[in-house]
């Protein structure tokens, strides 16, 4: 890749499949509205930078539900939308490592979503994964989110990287123009045939901006 040398990938939707319509019928089944999105409020985002314990966000979780709900059955609720991370995914992670680019992996989660991932995948499959990145980035370990700026920059930074030089890979549109804006390239995330932009890319991705969707 001719001007990019370094890629950024985001986790959800990306490279693990998540699946928010069982989260909101197991919610729905409890007497939860669908429409109560505990996903995209200030204390979800609170607990993904990780400014308040698990137990904290939990026992206010607990609220939405009848009293009688236990805290093993919400964390279970909480992690339904989870799914798995396709091998073709880690296959095309490993194809592009070996084609000599870095990468790292960066995602706004919670620890306990986290935990979740890596119990259910095993040790196997959770080591073969991680060791595809040089770092992981997580947002309750940096205490920032995307689309914030200045967790990009603090990546780069880590990395020793140039803005110009690295790709983000990401579904979300306010981190793709929060990272276009810091002079990053961008990879929308749109589907999975989004990645036959790398059929093409690799093994150069040439020096205009990455900005392709699936069209």
């Amino acid at each position: 890749m001719k001007s990019v040398k370094n890629l950024i990938w985001d986790f959800g939707v990306v490279l693990i499949d998540l699946n928010f319509k069982q989260f909101q019928e197991q919610c729905a089944a409890y007497g939860i509205k669908t429409d109560i999105n505990v996903l995209n409020t200030h204390f979800s985002h609170v607990y993904e930078k990780g400014l308040i314990t698990e137990h904290e966000f939990f026992r206010e979780v607990k609220l939405l539900f009848p009293r009688w709900v236990s805290y093993p059955t919400i964390k279970s609720i909480w992690n339904s939308m989870l799914g798995t991370i396709p091998d073709e995914k880690i296959r095309l992670l490993y194809k592009i490592k070996k084609s000599g680019y870095n990468q790292v992996l960066c995602s706004n989660t919670n620890e306990t979503h986290i935990r979740h991932i890596w119990e259910k995948h095993g040790i196997y499959t959770s080591r073969r994964f991680q060791r595809a990145f040089s770092r992981i980035f997580l947002s309750y370990d940096c205490a920032m989110r995307k689309p914030e700026p200045e967790f990009f920059l603090y990546i780069l930074e880590e990395m020793g990287w140039r803005a110009e030089e690295t790709l983000l890979v990401d579904d979300n549109q306010q981190n793709i123009d929060s990272a276009s804006a810091l002079g990053m390239h961008v990879l929308h995330y749109t589907s999975p045939g989004s990645f036959k932009y790398f059929d093409t890319a690799l093994p150069m991705l040439h020096g205009h901006r990455a900005d392709v969707q699936n069209r």
